[in-house]
């Protein structure tokens, strides 16, 4: 407890649930309101995703009022980005040593 006028409600498997929330809704690409732009694909994700991954996204986003923005990433390779998509919502990728380069 705080203190004696609160009680302290947790949920145990929070963090568990969220991160199975995250990986879904990248599998499925459900509620997805941004998308990625790089070479000739267009990849879909979610705001709050990418915003909480990169302040550079962060403040793109927050200039650009669009409901769905498309952000155009000139010469970022499409597998590059999926790698670093795949990291933001699971919080690992597994990269080729050959592509490691890239993706940083």
């Amino acid at each position: 407890m705080a203190n004696s006028d609160q009680y302290c409600l947790y949920s145990p498997d929070f963090q568990t649930r969220i991160g199975m929330s995250l990986k879904e809704l990248y599998r499925k690409k459900d509620f997805c309101d941004v998308t990625l732009a790089c070479q000739d694909k267009r990849i879909h994700a979610h705001k709050f995703i990418i915003a909480s991954s990169s302040p550079i996204l962060r403040n793109f986003l927050k200039q650009n009022l669009n409901r769905h923005p498309v952000i155009p990433l000139g010469d970022v390779k499409c597998k590059d980005l999926e790698n670093l998509l795949k990291f933001m919502y699971e919080g690992q990728v597994n990269i080729d040593p050959d592509d490691l380069d890239g993706f940083f």
